[in-house]
């Protein structure tokens, strides 16, 4: 049984997600097994939801007055569960970049939501939890290694070969920087200069020059590719996946 939480302080907004849910089961009838609950606030979220076995959980931004804000409620159910999805709902996407620092699957804004788009990304995100991660197959000197994506941080072309940057060390290929582009994704990953893409998970900041990874490496962003990369990171998406 997949668990899912929604906190959201008004009412008219989370009876809104209660339909969507309800359309989603009602559509895919059978498909996923879950069960969804519903709170006012992070406090109530905390207080009664055993945190260690949820799954996902809808997280609204901004709180009534008096409140824990949505960042500060991440904070906390991260310290319990690393691997929850969170998805952020908010009125703006100014906060896009902080959603990354508590590792957030998604940032959405509520003005955008239609039926059929949150249908679509509910399904993605629900199979994410079912199905294993998407693998990336290398081969250096007749050696082949099999990588998880969301372990790869960036990749650089350097003098001809490619390195690509991992959470467990660096790893050479001889592919073309394109080639390797198409393998991995545009979900995912974002080109932010000729020689340069990286995943959207491990960016920590950005500016209009630079990009921060939270390894510390930083990248310059070309003209070409600023817009397309300020777009990905405001309004992701899987995938983190």
């Amino acid at each position: 049984m997949i668990r899912i939480c929604v906190v959201e302080d008004e009412n008219i907004i989370l009876n809104y997600y209660k339909e969507l849910f309800r359309c989603y089961q009602e559509e895919f009838s059978g498909k996923k097994n879950f069960e969804v609950k519903y709170y006012h606030s992070g406090e109530d979220l905390l207080r009664k939801e055993d945190i260690n076995e949820l799954d996902v959980l809808y997280l609204d931004c901004f709180m009534g007055e008096g409140k824990m804000d949505g960042m500060a409620v991440a904070s906390a159910v991260r310290k319990i569960n690393s691997e929850v999805k969170i998805i952020f709902l908010s009125s703006t996407p100014d906060f896009a970049l902080k959603a990354y620092q508590v590792k957030a699957w998604n940032y959405v804004v509520k003005n955008t939501i239609t039926k059929s788009s949150f249908l679509k990304d509910l399904d993605e995100l629900l199979n994410s939890l079912t199905v294993q991660p998407l693998k990336f197959v290398w081969r250096f000197n007749g050696q082949m290694e099999i990588i998880d994506l969301t372990e790869i941080m960036y990749v650089e072309r350097i003098r001809r070969k490619n390195i690509i940057s991992t959470t467990f060390g660096e790893r050479q290929c001889y592919d073309t920087l394109s080639s390797l582009e198409e393998q991995l994704g545009s979900k995912m990953f974002v080109r932010v200069n000729r020689s340069t893409f990286v995943n959207v998970h491990y960016i920590k900041g950005i500016n209009n020059e630079e990009i921060f990874m939270k390894d510390g490496k930083r990248f310059y962003i070309s003209s070409k590719n600023y817009k397309s990369v300020k777009n990905l990171i405001s309004m992701k998406v899987s995938g983190w996946r």
